[in-house]
């Protein structure tokens, strides 16, 4: 009998030994994801990040200048 959860991370097998007592075993099979970024990437996300924090000091200043207010 097998029985596997949704993520497929642990599956337990029940087996018949030929004395004919029933034994359980849990094996741990653990999918690796890689979560590294390439440089591209690392170096897209650094100035889309530049960008972003660039603009919130730029909000807050205006703001504090007060233009852009109602």
């Amino acid at each position: 009998m097998r029985a596997e959860t949704e993520g497929g991370a642990i599956t337990l097998a029940i087996e018949t030994l030929d004395a004919g007592r029933d034994a359980e075993r849990v094996e741990q099979r653990n999918p690796t994801v890689s979560l590294k970024n390439n440089l591209l990437t690392a170096i897209s996300e650094l100035a889309i990040w530049i960008i972003i924090v660039a603009m919130n000091v730029a909000t807050l200043a205006f703001l504090g200048l007060g233009i852009g207010g109602d």
